[in-house]
């Protein structure tokens, strides 16, 4: 069982390549600290749609998926090699950028059971 206490919090620019993250995203993806930044999304988390050569659409995508807040499982790869399930939720951040994604993520059922947490209403990050 892996010891992730929190909800990870990613922020993406437009072509999915990660701008920055809480400690919690470092622990679910199994890297040391910051070094999720610059990484792109697709090596990450392969089923989210979200890839360099479409900016438009992930903008798209993302304000879609945050405008009816859906949320959708995934799996992550981990630096280990292990795989983990989580559910994933967009938000469109009122930053700086307005061209910046946001994902919540939070382990899955099957990864969290013990945990009985379900993914935040909103989040805010990073200014």
């Amino acid at each position: 069982m892996y010891a992730i206490t929190e909800f990870a919090t990613v922020v993406l620019d437009a072509a999915g390549t990660v701008e920055c993250c809480n400690a919690a995203a470092d622990d679910l993806f199994g890297v040391g600290s910051g070094k999720l930044v610059g990484r792109e999304l697709a090596g990450l988390v392969p089923g989210v749609p979200i890839r360099p050569e479409t900016p438009g659409y992930n903008i798209a995508y993302a304000t879609f998926s945050a405008g009816c807040g859906s949320v959708r499982s995934a799996l992550v790869r981990r630096s280990d090699g292990s795989a983990l399930h989580v559910n994933i939720r967009f938000e469109r951040p009122q930053m700086r950028d307005s061209r910046s994604i946001m994902m919540v993520l939070g382990l899955a059922e099957n990864d969290a059971a013990a945990s009985g947490r379900t993914l935040p209403e909103k989040t805010s990050l990073c200014a």
